[in-house]
């Protein structure tokens, strides 16, 4: 858990530049920006995705919420939410 066991990446050429960049021994740096580069697209697609909305606003809130009282509430609230996300796309019941 916390790893990835197969990872399948779009072909394209973007993409195809962030593996040569690894196969050659790049930086960190230079393959995090070429990463960043090459994922452009699919997190502009993905801004659109109310799934990928609510997870990205309750990521940016929980550590804004554990510093304030109630944060037990505010967890609470947040599972309780995810369970009513359209199509119950964010549920782990059906």
């Amino acid at each position: 858990m916390g790893h990835l066991m197969s990872l399948n990446l779009p072909d394209s050429k973007p993409w195809r530049h962030v593996l040569g960049l690894i196969d050659a021994g790049g930086s960190t740096r230079e393959v995090a920006g070429q990463a960043a580069r090459a994922a452009e697209n699919a997190l502009s697609q993905a801004s659109n995705d109310p799934a990928f909305q609510a997870t990205a606003e309750i990521l940016v809130a929980l550590p804004l919420a554990a510093r304030g009282p109630g944060f037990s509430g505010y967890i609470k609230t947040s599972v309780s939410m995810t369970r009513h996300c359209p199509h119950g796309l964010l549920s782990s019941q059906p």
